[in-house]
């Protein structure tokens, strides 16, 4: 089993640099080679230039890893698209994981969405690491070790190429608070008798908290939004 990995990130301040660094950095230390096949990082017309760092950062560990920069800012929804477009291109994986550039990763997450996948990917189309405190927290139904959202937020999402293509790319443009790209995107697949789901207890913990109105509270202590994960106090702004 090989996984492809997109990130997408717009870097305009040192916080957001910050959150960019410490998310790279635990996906390195977490990620086995034996479960890593390509990496693909989209600087969506940052105001920062990170290519470089990104680059050096992973290269010491992965091979085939990309770093590239927007000449037009294309949105999260977009720059996901164009980045899952170029795997394909280049020879994909047998699964694919997105994620943003503020979420910090524990231990084992990943071989705990794999093997959630192997056991229920069938029913469960997209599978999380993690559910954002203020988008789409409405739980369903527990199966095992997966609790069903009616929708689940785009910063940590397991999935494979024939989901990704049956129903469709992500929009480009957010469609208000609580009605994002990947909000749309999960309504389609369960509008067809699917479900999406988060693992349970949660293993990618969010660290670029927004608020109800969806503007960033760059290093919010999520300990305190997200009581059952622990982050550790180095991470926090």
């Amino acid at each position: 089993m090989k996984i492809d990995f997109v990130v997408i990130a717009k870097i305009d301040s040192q916080e957001r640099l910050h959150l960019l660094k410490q998310s790279l950095e635990t996906f390195a230390s977490t990620v086995s080679n034996d479960l890593y096949n390509r990496f693909v990082f989209i600087n969506d017309k940052s105001s920062i230039e990170v290519n470089s760092e990104v680059i050096n950062l992973l290269a010491s560990k992965f091979e085939d890893v990309f770093a590239i920069e927007n000449d037009v800012q294309l949105g999260v929804g977009g720059s996901k698209n164009f980045g899952v477009d170029l795997h394909t291109k280049c020879g994909r994986g047998d699964l694919l994981y997105m994620f943003d550039a503020d979420v910090f990763f524990t231990d084992g997450w990943l071989e705990t969405l794999v093997d959630a996948y192997e056991k229920h990917g069938d029913t469960f189309k997209i599978i999380a690491g993690g559910v954002h405190p203020f988008l789409q927290p409405r739980e369903g139904e527990q199966v095992e070790n997966i609790t069903s959202h009616d929708a689940i937020s785009g910063w940590s999402w397991l999935l494979d190429y024939n989901t990704w293509s049956m129903y469709g790319t992500l929009a480009d443009n957010s469609l208000g608070t609580g009605k994002s790209e990947d909000w749309e995107y999960c309504q389609r697949i369960r509008n067809d008798g699917y479900l999406v789901g988060c693992v349970q207890p949660q293993v990618v913990a969010h660290c670029g908290i927004t608020n109800t109105e969806g503007d960033p509270i760059v290093g919010q202590d999520v300990s305190i939004q997200l009581a059952h994960i622990i982050v550790p106090e180095a991470i926090l702004l």
